[in-house]
This record gives structure tokens, sequence and C-alpha cells, in this order.
């Protein structure tokens, strides 16, 4: 209603399948970032699917971030014995930025001047994502998961940035306001899929140089 948006997702480097989902919702001013885990042959991208789906029907009817998280949760249960998805979900209403989150998802806003006013932390320790939904063994609740809340007053200018792990793990937040900034969001989006492509296609050579870098799906939205 009030701005542009860019978004995508695909399998990424080193992989033939994607598990990344991105959800966008204009008439709720509403979107998320998915990432689905499980592996090739796993149920990743149907745990993805599902809760992109779930997430899109919420958006619709106006409901909580923690009953779609819930209701995500018992399709998934229904579904398969084991498979579950990280999200950052985002709702603007007013002057306000609304955010859920599961996992190591994250979110970033940047201020008109280019700097980071806001980002989510990561729910993982050391490599092993802590918080998720889905049907996995020492998940929050039985695999339902946590609904992380968050807030950001927004302001003329401000720009959204949430990504999965497929770029956040080979650009740090640093690097990304680098690519983004004084950037259309055309050409934004465009710098930073080329910067985590990159980076996963030369992976090994960048971490011999001590550089974090990891093929993986990836899908970036910016708002």
């Amino acid at each position: 209603k009030n701005g542009k948006i860019a978004y995508g997702s695909d399998e990424g480097v080193g992989r033939t399948y994607d598990e990344d989902r991105a959800v966008i919702n204009t008439e709720a001013n509403a979107f998320a970032s998915i990432d689905g885990m499980g592996g090739e042959g796993g149920n990743g991208a149907i745990a993805a699917q599902i809760l992109a789906e779930t997430l899109q029907e919420g958006f619709r009817a106006g409901t909580s971030f923690e009953e779609m998280q819930g209701q995500a949760f018992e399709r998934m249960k229904a579904k398969f014995r084991r498979g579950g998805a990280c999200y950052v979900a985002a709702r603007i209403e007013g002057k306000m930025l609304n955010i859920a989150q599961a996992g190591d998802v994250k979110l970033v806003v940047l201020n008109q001047a280019g700097e980071i006013k806001f980002q989510t932390r990561d729910e993982r320790c050391f490599d092993f994502v802590v918080n998720c939904v889905g049907v996995m063994s020492n998940l929050p609740d039985g695999g339902r998961g946590r609904t992380t809340r968050s807030n950001v007053e927004l302001a003329a200018g401000d720009r959204i940035i949430v990504a999965s792990d497929g770029l956040w793990d080979n650009a740090n937040a640093d690097e990304v306001v680098s690519c983004v900034s004084g950037k259309s969001i055309q050409e934004a989006i465009a710098l930073l899929d080329a910067c985590a492509r990159e980076k996963m296609t030369n992976a090994r050579e960048y971490k011999a140089r001590n550089v974090q870098a990891k093929p993986d799906n990836i899908n970036i939205v910016i708002y």
C-alpha cells in the first residue's frame, strides 16, 4: 500500500531442491521468510509449504501469530513423523512492525540513512537450531515451538530485509547493509543474491580463509 516489495526463493547452490518459502500479502501488509528443515528426501519442503499456506490464510483472516504457529504444527504432525521449519513473519499495523519468529531466519530494519535500527536474534546455539515449528525431538512445547515476539516503530524511508540463513550464513549484517545502501530494491535483492551465491559457490576457498560460507537454499524479502 505504501511501498515496494522484492522477493524470491530458490534452491541456491549445492542443492537440487528448495526447502525455502517466501510469503507476501499486500492487503494485510504482511510477509514472511521460511526455511524448511529436513534435508533432501526429508520433509523440510513439505513443512515449509504447510507453514507458508497457514501464514497466508492467517494473514487474510487476521489470526494471531501464536495461533498460526499452532495450526501449522498440528498440520505438520498429521502429515509426517519428522520435519519442521524456521520462520520470521511480520505484519505492519499503523507505524508498528509486529514480528513473530521461531528459529534462525533473520529480519533487519534499516533506517533511511542505511543504518541498522533493529535486528532479530538467531535462535540457535552454535550450529543447532533451538526453536522451530515441527515434528522433531527436543523442541519447545512438543514441537509447536515458541512464538518469539518483537516489534519496532517504523519511520519514513525504513527498509525491511528478511531472509533465510542462505543469506545470513554467507553475509553478515554489515555486508548486507553495504549491498543495499543507496540501491533500489530490485538492485539490492540482486546484489544480496549474488553475494550469497559467490560465497556458496566458493565455500571451501572462503572457509580456508576463515570466512563464513555455506551452500544452502536462499530466500529474501525486501520491503
